[in-house]
């Protein structure tokens, strides 16, 4: 008896017209969508690179449900074809993001969890060292630098760019021709995965993005949101 009082009195307390579900690890695609609210863009495009899961995890699916396309850069064979059966909308590329702007191929390391695939055998030394997961395998894919991948796939700057590469968000960013190519927003992996300690926070990419007149929107802790600064004035 007293059980379903309660129930439907919690129930009243939710109100479930206005729930948004989010597929982001920590809410960051909601907190995108509040950052483009600000300047009423409702429909833009998206370069999602280390795109891993069609939905899981995801920055950019609450977008695509919702009309918008973009681009999914994922190397790892497997979630390539689960990219292309489930988001047939989107441009998905079965390739890696070059560092200092080269071309050809390179080694991925996939882990025992793919959320943690690198190419950065450092990283996965690292990641088999200090964390219960470990490599199972390692491919050779090939990689394009993320300049000729804004410039062969989209008409005009993608919206914003998700990028979580492990290990080498940092370089890919340090690649971009901001004065060419600049997202109205990036959302960047900025701690190392460590379950130990809880992560260092990586510094270098806040400051370098800092440094290319972004501004930190918001931080999960586990990714930073940065907003163009000229664009945003007045809204952080």
């Amino acid at each position: 008896m007293y059980s379903s009082w309660l129930k439907r009195n919690l129930l009243k307390l939710c109100d479930y017209r206005y729930a948004r579900h989010s597929f982001s690890q920590f809410g960051e695609d909601l907190i995108i969508e509040q950052a483009f609210n600000l300047l009423a863009c409702q429909k833009f495009t998206y370069l999602d690179i280390g795109a891993n899961h069609p939905s899981r995890l995801s920055n950019s699916f609450y977008f695509y449900r919702r009309g918008s396309t973009g681009v999914l850069v994922e190397p790892d064979p497997n979630l390539y074809r689960l990219l292309k059966r489930k988001r047939p909308r989107d441009i998905t590329l079965n390739c890696g993001v070059s560092v200092y702007g080269t071309t050809g191929k390179q080694t991925l390391y996939l882990m025992s969890s793919n959320v943690l695939n690198t190419f950065s055998l450092e990283e996965a030394e690292r990641i088999q060292r200090t964390t219960p997961f470990h490599i199972v395998d390692s491919i050779d894919v090939d990689v394009l630098p993320v300049n000729s991948i804004i410039d062969l796939y989209f008409s005009d700057i993608p919206f914003f760019m998700s990028i979580d590469i492990e290990g080498l968000d940092l370089q890919i960013l340090q690649d971009i021709n901001f004065s060419l190519y600049r997202p109205l927003l990036i959302v960047s992996e900025t701690l190392t995965f460590d379950p130990a300690t809880g992560g260092r926070k990586i510094s270098e990419i806040i400051e370098f993005l800092i440094s290319k007149n972004y501004s930190i929107f918001a931080d999960t802790r586990c990714n930073t949101i940065f907003v163009d600064s000229l664009r945003f004035q007045g809204h952080v």
